[in-house]
């Protein structure tokens, strides 16, 4: 996946690169991982080994919005540049959804967006095995070992070593691939030098922006 491509040309530079499932700048996120490297010939090679036939066709299935459809377009070319047969199926919301519990799918593409400031929630839901594909587990994936250290994680109140236990699922997970980490979106806020209080969250879904204040100098 051409990822540093796809951020220069797609999203121009609005996002980064995932290494893994934690994104940069909260607590348990892992600098050293290295994340998927974008080598063509060895995608290839791998392939052939495999025994992959040539013939195949993927389907990847998404929500239908013109953007997602954009961004999967570009994502499928990547997959068509090693001589991949790839289609891109659209699909109306709540269709998407039951194609996600049933697992009828090749590929799919989704967002994932945390409702709380702390990295068991990127997951948690994404990567605890549950019996019917649950919560974000729409991959079915499957780990014992990542099952007893998320549990171990969401019991551990000493927050160092949460952190530990969370860098050590990524790398498990990571090392397992059940999802493709692309990017992580950037957000970009703009306001005048006047406004006072505007405090930037780490996660979007915990303000909304409403909480500024506006100064006045004694002439106003």
């Amino acid at each position: 996946m051409d990822r540093e491509s796809l951020l220069a040309t797609i999203l121009k530079d609005r996002a980064v690169a995932a290494r893994g499932p934690i994104p940069p700048g909260l607590p348990g996120y892992d600098p050293t991982l290295a994340g998927y490297h974008f080598d063509p010939q060895k995608a290839k090679e791998l392939l052939t080994q495999a025994n992959w036939d040539w013939d195949r066709e993927i389907e990847i299935v998404l929500p239908s919005a013109k953007e997602t459809t954009d961004l999967v377009n570009a994502v499928a070319d990547c997959f068509r540049r090693l001589g991949l047969r790839v289609r891109v199926s659209p699909r109306e919301r709540s269709t998407f959804k039951v194609l996600l519990r049933q697992g009828d799918f090749d590929l799919y593409y989704y967002s994932w967006w945390a409702d709380y400031i702390d990295a068991e929630n990127f997951l948690a839901p994404l990567f605890l095995s549950t019996p019917d594909r649950a919560a974000g587990n729409a991959t079915g994936y499957v780990n014992p070992e990542v099952n007893r250290l998320i549990q171990a994680a969401q019991r551990e109140m000493d927050e160092p070593k949460r952190l530990e236990l969370y860098q050590e699922i990524q790398r498990l997970v990571v090392a397992d691939a059940p999802r493709i980490f692309l990017w992580h979106r950037k957000l970009f806020i703009a306001h005048q030098p006047w406004v006072q209080g505007c405090r930037i969250y780490p996660l979007y879904n915990i303000d909304k922006g409403t909480e500024v204040r506006l100064v006045w100098d004694g002439n106003q």
